[in-house]
């Protein structure tokens, strides 16, 4: 249905940047198209200069392509340009976290959170960082505040029995995992998450093969999340 949207709109008026990032996500996300999905943005971009949207496209997918710096930079810029988006600022804050820069992206992430401190996507990814860079206490602290808080647990439940998992706590994890199977369109990811943390190698990749099938987007950066290594 995006893409056709998004096609539709370009044969209207084949000038319209947004028509052109539209289509730029449709092969980032659902092709893994990363040439094309180059191209839309870049084009994007020389459409409209200043759009925000055109320089968070490229960010999410030179983070997958490189090279770090262009992610950094374009992210950066996205940012800059959409400065009172908690949003933009969580993927400027990701795109040093995809790079490997962890003090950078932890450093990011207190002040997102300081700033926004109801924004749960920024709190939730900033746990994901603390647990990459070792502080996994700090890391299950914030996604048991996560979960306490929230009213609908299927995207929290799967990352706490995650950092369960690789604190050396089976019991909380699988007891989190239980709890996972008995909620309703959980994606194939979340599943994944729990037994890459439990380092069950088969249930991993037999979760990770769905998830790939499903062209669920945070597969497309196996390659780059410290997550993987």
């Amino acid at each position: 249905r995006a893409e056709r949207a998004a096609k539709d709109a370009l044969d209207r008026d084949p000038y319209l940047a947004e028509a052109h990032v539209s289509m730029g996500y449709v092969y980032l996300n659902f092709h893994w198209n990363w040439e094309a999905a180059g191209k839309e943005f870049a084009r994007a971009k020389e459409l409209k200069p200043d759009y925000e949207m055109a320089y968070f496209g490229l960010s999410r997918l030179r983070a997958i392509t490189g090279p770090d710096s262009e992610a950094i930079a374009s992210s950066r810029r996205a940012k800059e340009l959409d400065p009172f988006s908690p949003v933009a600022t969580l993927n400027f804050c990701r795109s040093y976290y995809l790079a490997r820069r962890l003090v950078d992206a932890s450093d990011c992430f207190d002040k997102l959170a300081r700033d926004k401190p109801d924004f749960n996507n920024g709190q939730y990814t900033r746990a994901f960082v603390y647990l990459q860079s070792g502080r996994i206490p700090e890391g299950i602290e914030i996604l048991k505040d996560l979960y306490a808080k929230a009213k609908d647990k299927r995207g929290i439940v799967g990352g706490l029995a995650y950092a369960y998992a690789i604190k050396g706590d089976k019991e909380g994890a699988y007891k989190m995992l239980e709890e996972l199977k008995q909620l309703s369109n959980i994606p194939a990811h979340e599943f994944m998450l729990v037994y890459l943390g439990l380092r069950d190698d088969e249930k991993t990749f037999y979760w990770l093969n769905r998830a790939a099938d499903e062209h669920f987007a945070p597969t497309a950066y196996i390659g780059v999340d410290p997550m993987y290594d």
